[in-house]
């Protein structure tokens, strides 16, 4: 019997790669897209391990990531709530705890009226309680000066002039009618809350006649004037007891005006027409001729111009 041949190891190799060839020609399409999701697998694995941690070979980024974890810890607790605020009974508490005011109510203020008013309070207080206040206070002084309490009256003018957050022209000018009353009045600070309150409400009236009335008693009548003037025109001339005042510091000007130049005027004779028909009426003259049937006071007047010649002046005088 014959012996079987044996393949050859080349033979066998040509058969393997055939085989893998036509498994390549009848699933292609599997291939193809097994490749397509490897790929899309490798770059979506790439990307992810990009975003979740920096590189181990930059240190700076690693910190900046630590500190951001470190951060985000201290603002917010596990719970996902602000931590609370450390005072100063906690071990690494700070050594003084500061404190905001706390806004006193308006009734609290208004009616403790011996307490002096607290700075910090009223600023811890909002706007239209500090204007509720202020009106308050003014109440207050307007009752006290009808009953012409005026010390008091001030105290709560300038209580409201503290407290109000937006200034108001009549608590200067409120406050001014008060120090004009006083005895003796105070005409400098009637002066000065008129300027304040003109600076508010520059037409005021009522300010301008008191700011004359006080300047006029200071001797300062041209300022005075100055006020009155501006009054009457306000008030359209029809205001009586104004223009009289407006003439009153007029008159008062002119006579110190007149006074001054009197005192400063150099002595000087009058002129010659003057002098001449003054001595003029000195000279010597006929006596008068008495009527047939003279009176008492003709025959008088007969014996005066005899006295006079004479020289008997005193008797002349008598007569």
């Amino acid at each position: 019997m014959a012996p079987t041949a044996q393949p050859s190891s080349s033979s066998a190799s040509d058969g393997l790669i055939d085989k893998i060839q036509n498994f390549v020609a009848e699933n292609k399409k599997v291939i193809l897209i097994g490749a397509t999701v490897a790929a899309a697998g490798g770059v979506g694995y790439y990307v992810y391990s990009q975003n979740r941690a920096p590189s181990g070979s930059d240190p700076k980024a690693l910190e900046a990531g630590e500190k951001k974890k470190k951060k985000k810890s201290t603002t917010t607790t596990t719970s996902g709530e602000s931590p609370k605020k450390k005072g100063v009974n906690d071990p690494d508490g700070p050594l003084l705890e500061e404190r905001k005011p706390k806004a006193p109510k308006v009734e609290e203020i208004s009616n403790d009226d011996s307490e002096p008013l607290n700075p910090l309070e009223i600023a811890a207080m909002s706007r239209p309680d500090r204007a509720a206040l202020a009106a308050q206070f003014k109440s207050k002084g307007n009752a006290a000066y009808q009953k012409r309490d005026f010390t008091r009256a001030i105290d709560y003018y300038t209580k409201a002039i503290a407290v109000a957050a937006v200034p108001e022209a009549v608590f200067y000018s409120n406050r001014a009618a008060c120090y004009l009353n006083l005895q003796p009045p105070k005409y400098e600070n009637v002066v000065q809350d008129c300027d304040e309150a003109l600076k508010l409400d520059p037409i005021y009236i009522k300010a301008l006649n008191r700011r004359a009335g006080a300047l006029e008693a200071l001797g300062r009548n041209e300022e005075a004037l100055r006020d009155y003037t501006a009054t009457t025109i306000l008030e359209k001339f029809q205001n009586e007891t104004t223009t009289q005042n407006l003439e009153k510091a007029l008159k008062a000007i002119a006579i110190a005006k007149t006074e001054e130049a009197l005192a400063t005027r150099e002595p000087r004779l009058p002129n010659y027409h003057f002098i001449k028909s003054y001595l003029t009426a000195f000279r010597p003259r006929d006596p008068p001729v008495l009527p047939p049937t003279p009176s008492q006071g003709d025959q008088t007047l007969a014996l005066a111009h005899e006295a006079l010649a004479a020289g008997d002046h005193a008797h002349a005088f008598t007569l």
